[in-house]
């Protein structure tokens, strides 16, 4: 075996230990800007509900995800929607009233970095949900980011059941 050779199987031999070690370890990166970019744990039997709790989920097969997904919000992946899991926190839980306006309110507290826009930077219009005010049901939870505050998140979106937790995350080395 050349030199050549020998180092291109070792490079092989690398990368395929590095992505044996993120698919079966439930290691994930995050390359988008709703939370520091970084690899995170994921902990698929931790779905637990609790304010504050990051986790990832996948976004259901509906009209406004397709419609998040052609304007860049959501990228193709591998749910059962055909979209790319989401990392988000869980800011209210079942029987939380949600108020949204130019802010986003969780039982008529003010949520930092929850600035509602009605466009985004390409100028397209941000109005997805026609829910504004509303409980939240025994069965969903509110998801927002407190790290960016234009993430993609249910101040748009809405609801999400919590069904489509696949986990929680942990920030293992982020920048």
């Amino acid at each position: 075996m050349n030199k050549n050779t020998f180092l291109v199987s070792l490079a092989i031999s690398i990368i395929i230990l590095i992505a044996s070690i993120f698919y079966f370890g439930n290691y994930i990166y995050n390359a988008t800007p709703s939370f520091p970019i970084g690899l995170y744990k994921l902990n698929k039997k931790d779905k637990t509900i609790k304010r504050g709790k990051l986790i990832l989920i996948c976004p259901p097969a509906t009209k406004l995800f397709y419609k998040a997904n052609s304007k860049g919000y959501v990228s193709k992946g591998y749910c059962p929607s055909r979209l790319k899991p989401l990392i988000k926190k869980i800011a209210a839980i079942s029987k939380d009233y949600i108020s949204i306006s130019k802010f986003v309110y969780i039982n008529g507290i003010k949520q930092p970095k929850s600035n509602v826009y009605k466009k985004d930077s390409q100028g397209n219009s941000l109005e997805f949900t026609d829910k504004k005010n509303y409980y939240l049901k025994r069965n969903e939870i509110f998801l927002l980011s407190d790290y960016n505050k234009k993430s993609f998140d249910s101040r748009y979106f809405g609801p999400i059941d919590k069904s489509l937790i696949i986990g929680a995350i942990e920030p293992i080395l982020v920048w």
